[in-house]
């Protein structure tokens, strides 16, 4: 492996994206993962995109199991991207339901492919053969990715070969960086070796569940109503025996109020990013127009936190860099929130609250990146329409 760090470049590109963490010392991390909380089967794909080349290596606790070249140009490899959001028609359904703010340009105009070709070729390109065959054993994946490839849809690529999907076969997690691999997280879910067979119930003691199902309009925002978030609120709530926070109670005031010592952060409202962040909506009061940015949530300390569940739009987006995005997610984690739930588009209340009653109830069974997907194995039972379950993803790392 440090002889591929050399003549691959892989230390260059390392301590240039990741903070001098190099591949080999992720693999000596995976390898003993109980140290740092990680389960068995856990592996990391990360991405480069660097002289019209995407390259990807697939690190274990073993050393690398996979290394794949592929020659794209950059804006072909985005173009990829957005066309599968674009055939599957979650553009439109965003442009309805939030401002016009894209962290990803709307791209209809340009579609050549039904969904289904979008999604192979971009399996293909993502997860080669070479790497999608070293998959066999993972059960746990961390991917850290390259410009806009965290708005990837992952868990409904199809790598090998037959109508299965990723989230099938492993639990799927996004990092922004190598460096996440390997810090060290002390509220961690028991390892299997701890579980001992049995079953172990994780139990939120501070939960701060807020949501928005209205908007007052202010200044050039216009917000068109979630009335299925009052449910769903109030669903999770029931599910955790405490009071939520609804509406006119949500404000900036009320959530900085809590949210320092809340091990859960439960916010249903809309979302929105541009160029520069990704923003929250909450309620407006006398001393803010309810806008809270990433760089407010960057600031704020969370001392407390386990997880934190955005159910809103576009959570997942943000400003692209050479490195990845840097939306609202990032902005938690930056802030002491180690793993944090996102949309990459709109679903309808409904489907939402479903999805999100069967997380909360995941989460205190099992560590949040599988529980993410054993709640999108059961909406995929129920609805196999991939818009559905395919939109929710971890910011974080598996463990």
């Amino acid at each position: 492996l440090q002889d591929l760090e050399r003549t691959r470049g892989l230390k260059r590109i390392s301590g240039g994206v990741h903070n001098g963490t190099t591949l080999s010392g992720v693999a000596s991390v995976l390898k003993h993962e109980w140290d740092l909380g990680y389960w068995p089967g856990t592996a990391v794909l990360v991405f480069a995109h660097e002289d019209a080349e995407l390259r990807a290596w697939l690190i274990g606790g073993d050393g690398l199991l996979a290394y794949c070249s592929t020659p794209i140009k950059l804006e072909n490899l985005l173009m990829n991207i957005q066309e599968q959001r674009a055939v599957l028609g979650v553009e439109k359904l965003q442009a309805s339901r939030s401002p016009n703010f894209r962290g990803l340009k709307r791209v209809e105009s340009l579609i050549r492919r039904i969904p289904g070709d979008a999604t192979l070729d971009l399996s293909k390109l993502l997860i080669p053969p070479s790497i999608a065959t070293a998959m066999k054993e993972i059960k746990h994946l961390i991917i850290v990715p390259v410009h806009s490839l965290g708005a990837v849809p992952f868990a409904m690529l199809q790598p090998f070969g037959t109508k299965e999907v990723l989230i099938d076969r492993m639990s799927i997690s996004i990092a922004p960086s190598l460096f996440d691999v390997e810090q060290r997280l002390y509220n961690v879910f028991p390892s299997p070796q701890e579980l001992g067979g049995g079953k172990v119930r994780f139990k939120f003691e501070s939960p701060l569940i807020a949501g928005l199902s209205e908007f007052p309009q202010r200044n050039k925002f216009h917000f068109p109503a979630l009335p299925g978030v009052k449910k769903e609120v109030e669903e999770i709530a029931k599910e955790l025996n405490v009071l939520p926070l609804l509406n006119s109670q949500s404000t900036k005031a009320a959530i900085l109020a809590k949210a320092p010592r809340a091990d859960l952060i439960y916010i249903a409202s809309h979302g929105f990013a541009d160029d520069q962040e990704g923003y929250l909506v909450l309620w407006p009061d006398a001393n803010s127009d309810g806008i809270w940015s990433g760089q407010e949530i960057h600031d704020t300390r969370f001392q407390n936190a386990y997880v934190g569940v955005l159910s809103a739009c576009q959570t997942g987006l943000g400003r692209v860099h050479d490195s990845g995005m840097i939306g609202v997610a990032r902005s938690f984690q930056m802030g002491g929130v180690p793993r944090v739930v996102v949309s990459l588009w709109s679903v309808d209340d409904e489907k939402t609250a479903l999805f999100m009653t069967k997380l909360v109830r995941n989460m205190q069974q099992t560590m949040v990146a599988e529980a993410l997907r054993q709640s999108a194995l059961e909406m995929k039972r129920e609805y196999p329409d991939p818009t559905v379950w395919a939109s929710f993803s971890m910011f974080g790392t598996a463990r």
